[in-house]
């Protein structure tokens, strides 16, 4: 074989070893496992006897929840003897029953004016910063995330909201 297809062939196999997610890889070592938390002590019972609530990552959102039922997330993770140097988490376990949940963070909007119909002629985006105080009923076997939605047509003020994931209904606002 000539030089080029050695130096190629090196430089693949270099590239695959180095590149995160690849069994000899430097940083699969720090791969961070994503987990649901419990909020209650004691054994998880079958998911179908329990709700979950997750905050969904998307452009414009960065709301996270802050507490539940008057305890802050920190107190949870202690209590759960979650380890945050080992995983991250994407939401919690509920018991069926009413809940208080306290999100906070921001929101965006952008909204354009359009002149034709690939361009805008100007574009207002908005910022908002806050907390919300929630409180709905988690049903058993059900998934619910923190969402928002627009105030009004045209508007660029915001509410957040619970939504029941299968039904997409809202279930606090």
């Amino acid at each position: 074989m000539s030089k080029t297809i050695w130096l190629g062939v090196a430089l693949v196999s270099i590239v695959a070893v180095l590149m995160p997610g690849c069994k000899g890889s430097p940083y699969y070592k720090n791969v961070v496992m994503v987990k649901v938390v419990p909020t209650f002590e004691g054994p998880l019972p079958d998911k179908k006897e329990i709700a979950k609530i997750y905050y969904r990552t998307q452009v414009g959102l960065a709301l996270h929840i802050a507490e539940i039922d008057e305890k802050p997330v920190e107190d949870i993770l202690k209590a759960a003897q979650f380890d945050t140097s080992k995983y991250k988490y994407s939401g919690f376990y509920l018991l069926p029953g009413e809940h208080t949940i306290r999100i906070q963070g921001t929101t965006r909007t952008t909204s354009s004016t359009p002149i034709a119909r690939y361009t805008s002629a100007s574009t207002t985006t908005v910022t908002a910063r806050g907390v919300s105080l929630l409180t709905f009923r988690a049903e058993p076997g059900h998934s619910y995330y923190v969402d928002y939605e627009k105030v009004g047509k045209g508007s660029d003020l915001v509410r957040v909201i619970i939504r029941d994931d299968k039904t997409k209904k809202i279930v606090s606002q």
